[in-house]
């Protein structure tokens, strides 16, 4: 499938349809076939959805180890 701006930005806003569980019927065939047919499209779609997931079951901030800064200057230096 010949990539375009207006072609990538449709399936981006079937994207958000079809996680969400809104697309009808045929805008879900027209979003497989995009699957289908473009590795770029496949690859947007699975950040997406991995990218939801993480917002969905809540990812939790970490705190960096008290001597981190200091570990990292004494590998600088």
């Amino acid at each position: 499938m010949k990539k375009t701006n207006s072609n990538f930005s449709y399936f981006n806003s079937l994207v958000s349809l079809v996680l969400d569980g809104e697309a009808s019927q045929e805008e879900r065939k027209i979003f497989d076939h995009y699957l289908a047919t473009s590795s770029e499209c496949r690859k947007n779609y699975e950040v997406e959805k991995s990218f939801r997931n993480l917002i969905r079951i809540g990812v939790r901030p970490t705190s960096a180890p008290q001597d981190f800064a200091h570990q990292i200057r004494m590998n600088v230096i």
